[in-house]
């Protein structure tokens, strides 16, 4: 910083324009690597939820007496997963704020990203309405689903 009369001006070096665009290219990096992580959990789920039947399918025909052993075994899977995203949600908001921070007055995609973004003290119609609590849904519905499905086939058990 330097001082001109009553006003500090900030003398940006071409090390520190490097160093911002270096800082700029490790967010871009780090969202790709972080929205990648959302897209597995979901495909996960969806992926538990196939084996799980398959598996069902499989022990029904062996006539295994306790089916429901399966899906209860795989109920706490959406649980696990939801724990993750939920992690990668704080640390995605993160990295969307660090980049509008970089981007400044120039108003690049972070700070586009950031104005979107749902608030997390926003309505509640208005935060049931995202992809976050769309993925809520999906991981804990499956879980209790599949409990529920479980225990059903302990107490009430099919026979092939």
């Amino acid at each position: 910083m330097v001082r001109t009369g009553d006003f500090f001006v900030e003398r940006i070096t071409k090390g520190d324009r490097l160093m911002n665009e270096k800082r700029y290219t490790e967010i871009g990096s780090n969202y790709r690597f972080f929205l990648r992580w959302r897209h597995a959990a979901f495909a996960a789920d969806l992926v538990v939820l196939w084996g799980m039947a398959s598996l069902c399918i499989s022990a029904y025909k062996a006539s295994f007496p306790l089916l429901g052993i399966i899906p209860l075994l795989a109920s706490p899977i959406g649980i696990f997963l939801w724990m993750a995203d939920m992690r990668t949600r704080d640390i995605y908001r993160a990295i969307v704020e660090e980049g509008k921070d970089l981007e400044g007055e120039a108003r690049g995609p972070y700070t586009k990203l950031h104005e979107i973004g749902i608030p997390k003290d926003a309505p509640l119609l208005k935060r049931f309405l995202s992809q976050s609590w769309a993925l809520n849904g999906l991981f804990w519905g499956t879980s209790v689903a599949l409990a529920i499905v479980g225990i059903l086939l302990l107490v009430f058990p099919i026979t092939g």
